[in-house]
């Protein structure tokens, strides 16, 4: 079984780079 922590910083890993993929991907989009 998966320690909650883990599944904790998976989140916030997963968030962090969906975040860079959108930063990345707005400009090209909007420009």
């Amino acid at each position: 079984m998966r320690h909650p922590y883990d599944t904790a910083t998976g989140t916030i890993a997963l968030g962090l780079l969906l975040t860079a993929v959108l930063a990345l991907l707005l400009p090209l989009v909007a420009g």
